[in-house]
């Protein structure tokens, strides 16, 4: 199923960046040492570190990424990180959705690439009739989308597992606490 959100061809770019603390990377290994966890949908994804941490260290998971994958600014109350200023010349040389694609394209039969918003994106899941066992929250870190990825995750999916990282951001920790 997931080959039809793939192109026909790998992309030429790969590159991994990103942040995958050692914190995240036990959070993310509690939830997939979960034997009721087979679909695990990542709400912001980059260059796809984290989705690939979850595809090396599990067989049988289908991880559903989702991203703009665009170089939008992320704001957070009155800190903004400008992607251009402070990733410009990665985001120049390496595309972050094509870069993405290559990255992962050795899981692809078990990734589902969305590339739109993430709460459109968790309507549009609901509508294909998947239905997540755990959502990882780590798109934008406003207080307004964090909050709203929330609820709307519990709303559509009262049973998922929420997990995420970021509470260090103002917008996520107001969110979450």
């Amino acid at each position: 199923m997931s080959e039809r959100f793939w192109p026909s061809k790998k992309p030429k770019y790969e590159y991994m960046h990103g942040w995958l603390g050692y914190g995240n990377k036990e959070e993310i290994q509690r939830v997939l040492d979960n034997p009721d966890v087979n679909i695990i949908c990542e709400l912001g994804t980059w260059y796809g570190k984290s989705a690939e941490f979850m595809m090396e260290n599990s067989k049988d998971t289908v991880l559903i990424c989702v991203d703009l994958w665009s170089n939008q600014d992320i704001e957070d109350g009155n800190q903004v990180i400008k992607y251009n200023d402070k990733y410009g010349s990665i985001l120049d040389k390496y595309p972050l959705y094509e870069t993405f694609l290559g990255n992962l394209w050795k899981h692809k039969e078990r990734i589902i690439p969305l590339k739109m918003d993430t709460k459109d994106a968790l309507r549009k899941i609901k509508q294909m009739g998947i239905t997540p066992d755990a959502i990882y929250i780590d798109a934008n870190h406003t207080y307004k989308d964090v909050k709203a990825e929330i609820e709307l995750s519990m709303e559509l999916f009262p049973d998922a597992i929420l997990f995420g990282d970021d509470i260090n951001w103002n917008g996520v920790k107001k969110a979450v606490v």
